[in-house]
């Protein structure tokens, strides 16, 4: 809906609502993390890793994306792409599995995997991944990009975008909305249940379903072969499988309830 914030040319909607988006994640990681007493020095070396794994996601995020392009396009890869930022194109789930699991990964190799301390300092990370990418869809929503189907009675008309003067369902902004519930929800279990891993399973259920079944109204380019279902809808299942596995599972059970 508007592309560059006060006729700013070096900067994109996209971008600006990137960067309040990493700051404001970072900012909600240290005020959950000094409401829960976590020891400082711990606070700040997982910062780090968040940070570390943060970069891994993005790059797993493009690589799943060229993937998608590939499994379409084969050869011919570069003929359409999704591209938010005007360049790279990118996957939100893609870049989650990735940095989630080189975060796992640093933390092991850290020996920061202390069940309590671990599954408190995942639960903040999945809230402040939240709060980001709710604010990430409303760069989104200024940018034209991830925009929903045509439709004449509930559509907005863009004006930049491949959606550009169509009136398409603002799906960036139904997404932010649910993300903003979830995160409500996320941090009452934080911070009022103290129970850390309902909180992982609720981001797990959560966002999988919500984002599964609004990949049917999404109308840009999704990637991946002409399957009736998304990739993107595959890892949402793939998101659901591994809450369901923890939750069937006697000790993981334990451990999360």
């Amino acid at each position: 809906m508007c592309p560059h914030p006060f006729d700013l040319d070096f900067i994109s909607s996209w971008d600006l609502f990137i960067i309040l988006g990493i700051i404001a994640a970072v900012a909600l990681y240290i005020a959950l993390s000094i409401i829960l007493k976590i020891d400082s020095f711990v606070m700040l070396k997982n910062l780090v890793l968040v940070l570390i794994a943060s970069a891994a996601g993005f790059a797993s995020g493009v690589g799943f994306q060229a993937l998608y392009d590939f499994m379409k396009y084969g050869a011919e890869v570069n003929a359409i792409k999704w591209e938010p930022a005007g360049g790279i194109g990118i996957t939100f789930l893609g870049g989650l599995f990735g940095g989630v699991a080189v975060f796992i990964l640093l933390s092991i190799l850290t020996k920061e995997t202390k069940r309590d301390s671990f599954l408190k300092t995942l639960s903040i990370i999945l809230a402040s991944v939240t709060l980001a990418h709710a604010l990430g869809r409303i760069g989104c929503f200024m940018a034209g990009c991830c925009y929903g189907i045509e439709s004449e009675l509930f559509g907005m008309t863009f004006i930049s975008g491949a959606s550009a003067g169509k009136k398409v369902l603002p799906t960036q902004l139904y997404e932010s909305i649910a993300l903003f519930v979830l995160l409500a929800a996320q941090i009452f279990i934080i911070l009022r249940t103290q129970k850390s891993g309902v909180s992982i399973l609720t981001y797990l259920f959560g966002y999988a379903v919500f984002r599964f079944i609004l990949e049917f109204f999404r109308g840009d380019y999704r990637g991946g072969a002409d399957i009736f279902l998304s990739p993107t809808q595959v890892l949402c299942i793939i998101m659901t499988l591994v809450g369901a596995i923890l939750l069937i599972m006697p000790r993981p059970r334990r451990a999360l309830i």
